[in-house]
């Protein structure tokens, strides 16, 4: 596995999917941080299954090495920050 870079370009489709959730749901702090870890989770358990992870090789145009990540580790943690951050901007 390759070094993991903290921010990647789907940082950045983390802060706006959550900016626009903010804009929908409005001071839901503790929702929308739920929201993002459990995407984080659904996003660990869709590249660690066999069946969807040959899917993903074979169609997602995303790079491997952007995905293909530990269930800890600092990607994650930036993911749920810049989660938090597109909603408090969109506050």
């Amino acid at each position: 596995m390759a070094y993991q870079r903290p921010f990647d370009f789907l940082s950045v489709v983390h802060f706006f999917s959550f900016y626009l959730l903010g804009l929908v749901i409005k001071k839901s702090y503790v929702l929308a941080f739920c929201l993002g870890v459990i995407w984080e989770l659904l996003e660990y358990i869709i590249t660690s299954t066999s069946y969807s992870r040959k899917l993903l090789i074979k169609y997602w145009p995303v790079p491997r090495e952007i995905w293909d990540e530990r269930l800890l580790n600092i990607n994650r943690f930036t993911d749920i920050l810049f989660n938090m951050l597109g909603y408090h901007l969109s506050q």
